[in-house]
């Protein structure tokens, strides 16, 4: 049978662990993969699109839902670009429903860059001019890597199971 003190350190843990699980779904965002052929770069453009975890493909996406959209360096744009919500001034369209197919998707920081896809399959980078472009691309879900602050929470929850063990073991040697 286990006294309070045994009973108090259990119920810190189980609420540890429950918080670092927890963590992940409490960040409210959710990522999308760009990919797409490029027509005038070498091999691919690539991009990472975080919008809020409200955001549903197949809907018009919302400049309150965005968050950003960074385009990976290529040969043609060492740099790449990264559009935040900011710099951001209009979004318009959305990602394809289901993630199939292609669909309209413009978001642009005026001046400071701009980021395309169109229902015909193109698409277009442009930082500050004409940049990267091709003629098909596709949409992924994100891989639902956890926060920072997941791992984080984890260790300590893992910590506090080992001292928990360590105090339990001594008391019970205790007699």
């Amino acid at each position: 049978m286990f006294g309070i003190k045994q009973s108090a350190g259990l119920l810190m843990l189980a609420g540890l662990v429950s918080l670092a699980g927890s963590t992940a779904k409490a960040s409210g965002i959710e990522t999308f993969t760009f990919t797409g052929i490029c027509g005038d770069c070498s091999g691919t453009g690539t991009g990472l699109l975080t919008v809020s975890d409200t955001y549903t493909p197949g809907d018009a996406l919302t400049i309150d839902e965005f968050i950003s959209f960074v385009y990976y360096p290529t040969d043609l744009l060492p740099a790449g670009m990264t559009l935040t919500s900011g710099s951001v001034t209009a979004v318009t369209g959305g990602l394809p429903a289901g993630l199939s197919g292609y669909s309209n998707l413009d978001i642009s920081a005026g001046s400071g860059g701009q980021f395309t896809t169109f229902s015909g399959g193109t698409w277009d980078v442009c930082p500050t001019g004409c940049g990267d472009y091709g003629e098909t691309y596709s949409w992924t879900a994100g891989s639902g890597t956890p926060e920072p602050g997941t791992y984080a929470l984890t260790g300590i929850a893992f910590v506090a199971f080992r001292a928990g063990r360590r105090y339990l073991r001594r008391i019970s040697k205790r007699g």
